[in-house]
């Protein structure tokens, strides 16, 4: 008997520190994955700060009476700034490439134009970074959905609607953490189980 009260004892407390330590790295790696999406925002901010003497510029070019480059840079410029997922600003990212690429073809003489080559130089600059933040960030969600798919997250998971994120499509600009619904169905439970108790003190 006395055994198998230390053998039930020594599962609660395995139990107790596996669910501690899951929560934890639950916490870190959302926290991680928050850092990351933070940095990749910032980088996207810059490059999206560069585009108004771009857009000055092109606007006060010769020929460029149909608005179509600056009022399409104006446009890009603002959907950089409102964008949400990854897969949204790869998509901003390649239109404006094209669009670049359309422009030096039109206008081959921007190619020498200081303020040309200072853009081309900063977006340079800002790329590399890019290319950082995007490899952590999508490094972090995948060590996110690891960790889902891991025991025991596996199996509590669906119980406190824990899914796994989407790499391109989802959308982190939430200020709360992902691990707020483990947080709120704890804490209402725990706010039910002091008003039961209250309750039943006063029928009392």
């Amino acid at each position: 008997m006395r055994k198998m009260i230390f053998l039930l004892i020594a599962i609660c407390t395995l139990l107790a520190l596996t669910t501690a330590w899951t929560y934890k790295k639950l916490c870190e790696s959302e926290l991680s994955i928050k850092q990351n999406w933070m940095e990749l925002q910032l980088c996207y901010e810059y490059k999206a700060n560069l585009f108004p003497s771009l857009i000055s510029f092109t606007q006060n070019m010769e020929r460029e009476k149909n608005g179509k480059y600056f009022i399409t840079l104006a446009k890009l410029r603002n959907q950089y700034t409102k964008a949400t997922t990854l897969n949204k600003y790869r998509t901003l990212d390649s239109n404006f490439n094209d669009l670049i690429i359309s422009l030096e073809k039109d206008y081959p003489q921007i190619q020498s134009e200081a303020i040309f080559l200072d853009f081309n130089t900063k977006c340079s600059i800002i790329d590399v970074d890019l290319t950082t933040y995007t490899t952590a960030y999508e490094d972090s969600v995948t060590d996110y959905n690891e960790l889902l798919n891991s025991f025991p997250l596996k199996t509590i998971a669906p119980i406190f609607k824990l899914k796994k994120l989407d790499l391109f499509d989802s959308n982190l600009n939430s200020a709360l953490p992902l691990s707020y619904l483990v947080q709120k169905e704890y804490f209402t439970s725990l706010k039910r189980i002091e008003q039961a108790q209250y309750q039943w003190s006063i029928v009392e």
